[in-house]
């Protein structure tokens, strides 16, 4: 995992920083200090919840020529027939509730292709994995990782932005290499 902290994002360094460190040791252990997590009903939405509109309303931006169709709990936006990013508020069984962006390039790819890393957009969440019909990609930003920067508007937005820009051009380098 890794991602720029300038910027907007300049001002939660720190936070953002240690929280994402956090998330990657929890989910790399299986978080065996916690026991498996039971769902909670909230009655206050969740940071992913709050982040899902704001990252919706900058997809036109960050995902331009795509299709989008929006929904409550999720979009879907697919390009050019052979590769889609599907972004919902769901549960990690060790990272709780939060955003899930999963990637899929339905083409037929070159044995051993992998996404190259741009170095314009070095946000770098989740990974990658081959399938037989592809690439699937799986990326879980947690509600605690998104609550590092809820309350500011620009932050957010930009972690956000970033997030998906970079899962954007891997996935249109993919399409490119096929």
């Amino acid at each position: 995992m890794q991602f720029p902290v300038d910027g907007a994002l300049a001002g939660h360094r720190v936070a953002l920083t240690t929280r994402a460190a956090v998330d990657l040791l929890r989910a790399a252990l299986g978080d065996l200090g916690a026991g498996p997590l039971l769902a909670v009903v909230a009655d206050s939405p969740t940071a992913a919840e709050l982040a899902l509109p704001v990252l919706q309303d900058n997809l036109l931006w960050d995902l331009p020529g795509w299709s989008l169709r929006h929904g409550t709990d999720g979009t879907l936006a697919e390009w050019e027939g052979t590769a889609s990013i599907s972004i919902s508020v769901g549960l990690d069984e060790f990272l709780g509730a939060g955003l899930r962006l999963t990637a899929t390039v339905t083409t037929p790819l070159p044995p051993g292709t992998r996404p190259v890393d741009r170095p314009a957009h070095p946000f770098s969440f989740g990974r990658w994995t081959a399938t037989a019909t592809g690439m699937t990609h799986s990326t879980f930003l947690s509600g605690d990782l998104l609550a590092v920067v809820e309350d500011d508007f620009p932050a957010g937005a930009a972690l956000l932005s970033g997030v998906v820009g970079s899962l954007r051009l891997r996935v249109e380098d993919l399409v490119d290499r096929a």
